[in-house]
């Protein structure tokens, strides 16, 4: 069985992109379930994720042009890989699947600073 090597530089841009679209396909689930599926939310996921790619896209450039270290790369992708993985766990949590107790606490704490944010 093959198993994902990080240090494999393709695998980089590779498993954020991977997460992307598990991600994509829970919020459309997640939307569908809870009756809230909207074109302008899709367009508006639709712009973040693109911006995304455009990080990866970036990071890549430099890692392979400008010659920066790989470990830049590493982290930019592990940071995006955390956030894709958070949103996968609160789209299934809506669908009233259990997540881990230690998600549930960040996924709880990520809700409390965004509706913070708002409230600025």
């Amino acid at each position: 069985m093959n198993q994902i090597n990080f240090t494999n530089d393709k695998m980089i841009f590779i498993l954020p992109m991977i997460l992307m679209l598990l991600d994509i396909a829970s919020g459309i689930i997640s939307a569908i379930y809870k009756h809230e599926l909207k074109s302008t939310k899709i367009r508006q996921g639709f712009f973040k994720k693109s911006g995304e790619i455009l990080i990866i896209v970036f990071i890549y450039v430099l890692v392979k042009m400008a010659g920066i270290s790989i470990l830049v790369a590493e982290t930019s992708s592990l940071i995006l890989c955390g956030s894709e993985i958070l949103s996968f766990f609160e789209n299934i949590k809506t669908l009233g699947v259990k997540t881990p107790k230690p998600l549930e606490n960040i996924i709880s704490l990520k809700e409390t600073v965004e509706g913070e944010e708002r409230d600025e």
